[in-house]
């Protein structure tokens, strides 16, 4: 396959045939969501994200959607220059998430605009991701979605498309509401694409589920992504990187990080393979 990136042909197997032998019981997935399980681009557009998704509603504020863009124009910027040091990048990042879920708050954001998004996210998880989801559910694998992106849509999205079985876990951005449904508050600890080594996962019940399976594969498209499984020991560690754009001034960066690297916004048709061959 031409968009397939091996870093290290004898790691890679050394790692494979350790979870293969290890077999099910020992191992469990991690992933990102968005640009991860769902597509980065539809037809040369960029495909909306959790965040974008509201944005694109007409349900919100105008006046909120002013100030949420000026923000994006601000820091989306400083995600990927490659001049920022991580410290600014990281700063950068913090600031920019809490002041975008600050305006929910300050513009009296309903949940009640959740069920209005009937549509969500038509046709925008990666080709084959539905496939992934079957195989999950039919071994009861356990797969744990971090996300920096906006949780109470995402988990609308999986229940609505019956996804949220199980073995699904879902550790992201959650508004608090009041008894009218109104925001009035967030998670005490934003998740950002920079920080997911920082979120304490031994309190929830994902981590009691997985704490005896040493082995993990890991699907991400950021290289913070790398940080999800950090406070849980393995033995085995599988990254899976997909560099959907921008390939000439990130892929050196992608192939000395992950073990492998799916370019051009490929399909979960690879990832699949790896898991069958595992499991089956």
């Amino acid at each position: 396959m031409g968009n397939i990136i091996i870093r290290d042909k004898t790691e890679f197997q050394r790692k494979l045939a350790a979870i293969k032998k290890d077999g099910l019981s020992e191992l469990h997935v991690v992933s990102d969501f968005d640009r991860t399980l769902t597509k980065a681009f539809i037809a040369g557009k960029k495909v909306i994200s959790s965040y974008s998704l509201l944005r694109e509603s007409g349900y919100l504020d105008p006046e909120l959607l002013e100030k949420d863009q000026a923000l994006f124009n601000k820091y989306y910027p400083m995600e990927s220059d490659i001049f920022l040091s991580e410290e600014e990048k990281y700063q950068a990042m913090a600031e920019w998430w809490a002041k975008h879920y600050q305006l929910f708050v300050e513009y009296g954001f309903n949940k009640n605009i959740l069920l209005k998004l009937s549509d969500d996210y038509k046709n925008i998880l990666r080709d084959s991701t539905l496939d992934l989801f079957e195989i999950l559910a039919k071994t009861n694998l356990p797969l744990l979605i971090f996300s920096a992106g906006m949780g109470d849509i995402i988990k609308l999205f999986l229940e609505r498309n019956n996804l949220l079985t199980s073995n699904i876990h879902l550790i992201s951005n959650f508004l608090k509401y009041d008894n009218s449904g109104k925001a009035i508050g967030y998670n005490s600890k934003l998740i950002h694409v920079l920080n997911k080594n920082e979120i304490e996962i031994k309190d929830k019940g994902y981590y009691k589920e997985i704490a005896g399976r040493k082995n993990v594969i890991l699907l991400g498209d950021n290289l913070g992504d790398l940080g999800m499984t950090a406070g849980i020991k393995h033995e085995v560690v599988f990254t899976v990187g997909f560099l959907n754009e921008r390939e000439e001034e990130l892929l050196e960066k992608f192939k000395d990080s992950f073990d492998v690297v799916i370019l051009g916004d490929g399909s979960m048709d690879y990832v699949n393979g790896l898991l069958k061959n595992i499991l089956f």
